[in-house]
């Protein structure tokens, strides 16, 4: 029910006080003892349901970022020395608005790369290329609910078979994929 106000009734206040009762678990699945540069990647959605809702993907990513802010500033020994976010993006376009709640799990997996597809050059591929040698990279996938995990999956191939698969495996061993979902449907 939840999940429906945000989504549909503009109750963004219930997303925010999840991420807020839910950031220190968020920071400890983040956290470890590498510093490390996350990028957060949101799920995209349609221009209509932008303009009708937004992007609950984007929102979380934003509100997450901004709790994680907040907590570094409250601590003594700083956690944004360990964990900075350095972006907020998406790899993919929607290139197909298919109506994916209607769909079974085989049909999902078939028809999520339908929907989705990858934008050459994007943000994430960049800093990759320009950073890897430096830094250890989180890839935090968010999707606003779960259901089977094909559109996750579709996003995690799309990273592989486009920036992963130019890398080397030392480079590939400093990268660390972290998925985020508010619900399971």
């Amino acid at each position: 029910k939840e999940i429906m106000d945000i989504k549909y009734f503009d109750k963004q206040y219930i997303l925010k006080a999840i991420i807020e009762i839910t950031i220190k678990d968020i920071i400890i699945n983040i956290e470890d003892n590498k510093k490390s540069d996350v990028i957060m990647i949101y799920i995209p959605t349609t221009l209509q349901k932008i303009i009708e809702r937004g992007n609950i993907s984007k929102y979380i990513c934003k509100k997450i970022r901004y709790e994680i802010g907040k907590n570094n500033s409250f601590k003594k020994e700083k956690i944004e020395e360990k964990i900075r976010v350095n972006k907020i993006c998406t790899i993919a376009k929607v290139k197909k608005d298919i109506e994916m709640k209607k769909l079974n799990k085989e049909e999902r997996n078939i028809k999520v790369k339908e929907k989705y597809c990858y934008i050459k050059g994007n943000f994430l591929e960049k800093y990759i290329k320009e950073n890897i040698r430096q830094n250890d990279i989180k890839i935090m996938i968010v999707d606003d609910v779960y259901t089977t995990g094909a559109t996750m999956k579709n996003i995690l191939e799309m990273i592989e078979n486009n920036i992963m698969k130019n890398l080397d495996n030392e480079e590939k061993q400093k990268i660390e994929y972290i998925f985020f979902s508010l619900a399971k449907d």
